[in-house]
C-alpha cells in the first residue's frame, strides 16, 4: 500500500496516503457528528486509478460546497 504511484498530474503518492485523503475530505464534507473510517483492507482492493477519481470528485464537491453562495450569486444575476 505504500508503493509509490503517479498521479495523472504527475503527483507522487501512495495507495495509502490517497486512501487516507479520501477519509479526510469525507469527514470535511459529512454532515453527521460521526466521523467516516475507512478500511485499508478493503480500499487497497481498488486499483491507484480508482482512488485518484474518488479523491479528486470528493475535491470537486467539497470546492462547489465552499463556493455554493458565489454560485448561487452567478444564477441568479442572470
Amino acid at each position: 500500500m505504500d508503493t509509490p504511484y503517479t498521479t495523472k498530474n504527475g503527483e507522487i503518492t501512495t495507495k495509502g496516503a490517497l486512501i487516507r485523503e479520501i477519509e479526510n475530505l469525507l469527514n470535511t464534507l459529512s454532515v453527521s457528528s460521526h466521523t467516516t473510517s475507512l478500511s485499508p483492507e478493503i480500499m487497497h482492493i481498488l486499483e491507484g486509478e480508482e482512488l485518484e477519481s474518488l479523491r479528486d470528485s470528493l475535491l470537486q464537491k467539497d470546492h462547489i460546497a465552499q463556493h455554493s453562495d458565489w454560485l448561487k450569486g452567478l444564477s441568479a444575476e442572470d
